[in-house]
């Protein structure tokens, strides 16, 4: 039978008599009131959408009721005849018969535009006979009529879809058809309704009558209604064309088609956010309008509602969790002992002393069998420590035994043609340094200064120089501070060797090495020895450094994290250095004197 502690019994009681069924209380009636919520939307949006719709219908049928003024009014009917059948030009009969059409027209249709909402901003005419591809257009007030001719090339899709109209049919533009015109002035956003004219007396079609609308008409219509926080609207022309929209966030966000149903509560996402989707569309001419809702609105709705209910419930969980608070109480009294205890077991506190008789009898039998392991580990851990320790120096005294037999071999043969070419003063030189390095290793003793580290990493690259010449640069810089600190014996020489085997080119390109031995302190004030061993050539593979593919780094991070556990090593990379080996030792109080860079 599984056992549980006296404490987490205690959790699990009032978690599963209080706060579990608060919480699925809680969904419950979220879920429930978002549902009621939502459906209560899909009646109110519909009446929301028909009135924009209404009001969008009836502000268009009141403005097509200007395409129908040719038949009450011969000044403009005679106008449309006459320019749609006299090509107009510079003779002067021709020109003077137009000004005179052109006036009657103007003053015509200016008494009718006055009278009109301030939506209407102007109203044109299209020939298709003679004058084809020209403008007739008077803005609203305005003092004469502006004839433009555009390219046959722009007008010819325009005609192709007019020619397709039948009589009281009108077309929709998102602009102006006069943009391009010197005389025009747009002064803010239109759109264009387009209607065909016929001939009172032929029953033919000689033109179309074009109306500019500003597109305030939209917004007029948002006004009318109060728009829930984050909610947007969305009005489309009918071939797709956003005509509107509260927010642009929210155009093209849609599917629109021309044959698309009535749409209640559709659930889309917009980015991040998850919206419902109120469509309806205007039958007699074909605008959509799109209404939506943001989730947050109805959830905040359906929150306000749960929070009178769930106030009382957290009242009851208010009460419980005070009598909770008071059984854990006495609780804490015996496991914060143990706590305590072992906190000083692991920082190492020597004046550990035994921990207070329990009163309860769970904690009592815990506390001794704590106490049990504690020394048991304790010893384990120490045995642990000494075969450690004599496992490292059993690799100490291999790597004194061990001198690379590739590097031996290309110093020998470096020292060989020295003696060839009789560069004695080279030979002499490298003889030396190979003495001092033997000599090193040879030395008892676990650990080394790092200046006499330093020394022998140097007489090893002096043979390397030798044998690579002017490819190979090093400089070692050993801070007087730490010149006698100590370190273990040959920790260094696998990094710059694994420098030189790994890193330097193989297309005889240069490389350079720099180790730097420094004393640097932290933000706290704690003093530490940083190692620096940098070179400029192939960049490591951090694959191969931390997963354990080289075994003289491993070797490395093994005793030094043995001799000072509290030390750090890792590679990077540091300016033109593509390889940056560091090594962070922190050192004992007594070895600091004060000085240093601060980290």
């Amino acid at each position: 039978m599984k056992k549980h502690s006296l404490k987490s019994s205690l959790y699990r009681v009032f978690a599963g008599s209080v706060v579990m069924p608060f919480i699925v209380i809680s969904l419950i009636l979220l879920f429930f009131f978002n549902y009621q919520i939502l459906d209560g939307y899909k009646t109110s949006n519909r009446i929301t959408l028909q009135i924009i719709v209404n009001h969008l219908h009836s502000s268009l049928k009141n403005s097509e009721r200007f395409f129908l003024q040719y038949v009450f009014d011969d000044d403009i009917s005679r106008f449309y005849q006459y320019v749609n059948y006299n090509e107009i030009d510079a003779s002067e009969e021709n020109l003077y018969q137009y000004i005179r059409c052109a006036s009657g027209y103007r003053s015509a249709l200016n008494n009718y535009l006055t009278t009109a909402d301030d939506v209407h901003r102007g109203m044109g005419f299209l020939p298709i006979h003679a004058n084809r591809n020209n403008l007739f257009y008077l803005r609203k007030y305005g003092g004469f009529v502006i004839r433009y001719q555009n390219a046959a090339e722009n007008m010819a899709p325009l005609y192709d879809c007019l020619e397709e109209l039948s009589s009281g049919q009108v077309m929709f533009l998102s602009g102006s058809i006069m943009s391009g015109c010197e005389e025009y002035e747009e002064e803010e956003e239109v759109f264009t309704i387009l209607c065909p004219v016929n001939h009172l007396e032929r029953a033919s079609r000689q033109g179309y009558v074009f109306q500019e609308l500003k597109k305030t008409v939209f917004s007029d219509l948002v006004k009318e209604i109060t728009l829930p926080e984050g909610a947007g609207l969305v009005i489309y022309f009918p071939d797709g064309t956003p005509a509107y929209a509260t927010d642009e966030l929210f155009i093209g966000e849609t599917d629109f088609t021309a044959d698309m149903g009535e749409t209640m509560g559709k659930r889309i996402r917009i980015g991040t956010k998850t919206y419902y989707l109120y469509y309806m569309q205007e039958e007699r001419y074909g605008f959509a309008v799109h209404y939506l809702l943001p989730q947050s609105a109805i959830l905040k709705e359906a929150n306000r509602t749960s929070l009178v209910i769930l106030s009382f419930w957290f009242l009851a969980m208010t009460a419980a969790f005070f009598i909770f608070m008071n059984l854990s109480r006495r609780i804490s009294v015996s496991t914060g002992a143990i706590m305590t205890y072992i906190q000083k077991y692991r920082l190492a506190d020597k004046d550990n002393e035994q921990m207070p008789p329990m009163q309860i009898e769970e904690f009592a039998d815990i506390s001794l069998a704590l106490r049990e392991m504690t020394e048991r580990i304790t010893d384990l851990v120490q045995h642990e420590y000494i075969w450690k320790m004599n496992q490292q120096m059993a690799e100490y005294k291999a790597m004194q035994a061990e001198i690379n037999p590739h590097f031996f071999h290309n110093v020998m043969n470096s020292l060989q043609a020295l003696n060839r070419m009789e560069d004695r003063k080279n030979l002499d030189k490298g003889i030396v340094n190979l003495s001092r390095m033997f000599r090193y290793t040879c030395e008892s003793g676990y650990e080394s200064s790092i200046l006499r580290e330093c020394r022998f990493i140097e007489s090893y690259l002096i043979l390397e120089k030798i044998r690579f010449e002017k490819r190979l640069h090093y400089e070692i810089h050993v801070d007087t501070e730490i010149e006698d600190f100590m370190i273990p014996k040959l920790l260094l020489q696998p990094l710059v060797e694994n420098a030189m085997r790994h890193g330097m080119p193989s297309d005889g390109s240069r490389m350079r090495i720099v180790l730097h031995a420094e004393k640097v302190k932290s933000g706290n004030g704690e003093a530490f020895v940083w190692i620096m061993i940098a070179n400029d050539g192939v960049p490591y593979e951090e694959k191969a450094v931390y997963d354990g593919g080289r075994v003289g780094i491993v070797s490395v991070r093994e005793r030094l994290f043995i001799t000072y556990p509290d030390s750090f090593f890792w590679y990077d990379r540091k300016g033109e250095y593509r390889t940056v080996c560091n090594l962070l030792i922190a050192m004992e109080n007594g070895e600091e004197d004060g000085g240093g860079i601060s980290l």
